[in-house]
């Protein structure tokens, strides 16, 4: 999912997780905005604003630590 190859996620690329599984059905009765929101709300609960990136250990820590995170992206 990292499509910048930096290592890290940034919103947009959040973004495209979410709207992947839309495109594919996993997620039900998405209004158009359903994966931008949802990739806010990840940065949110992780402490984050919208311009920040993720590395792998904090979206790790972040999963441990909220469990609604981790089922929002169990996809």
């Amino acid at each position: 999912f990292d499509f910048s190859g930096d290592g890290y996620l940034d919103h947009e690329e959040i973004t495209a997780i979410f709207d992947g599984a839309v495109a594919l059905g996993v997620v039900k009765d998405a209004d158009h905005d359903y994966a931008k929101k949802t990739a806010s709300e990840v940065f949110a609960v992780l402490g984050l604003n919208d311009d920040s990136k993720i590395n792998k250990e904090q979206l790790i820590k972040g999963c441990r630590e909220h469990p609604t995170l981790l089922k929002k992206l169990y996809l």
